[in-house]
């Protein structure tokens, strides 16, 4: 098993690594973040592998897959 290092949600991770992402709801997806945040008062871009965005609220936390 990997041992793998889960960072809060605040905590923004490098665009576009593959991420391993924590929902409130418990769920663990796949995901990615694939743009810089363009200005402060913005959501960052959160996505799912497919593509679909994901809001702030819902991730809890991340890790590097």
């Amino acid at each position: 098993m990997t041992h793998r290092t889960f960072h809060p949600a605040t905590t923004l991770p490098t665009p576009g690594v593959p991420l391993i992402i924590e929902l409130a709801s418990g769920e663990t997806i796949e995901g990615t973040r694939p743009n810089h945040v363009l200005n402060r008062n913005s959501d960052p871009d959160w996505r799912d592998m497919k593509g679909n965005r994901l809001t702030a609220e819902e991730i809890v936390r991340w890790a590097i897959k």
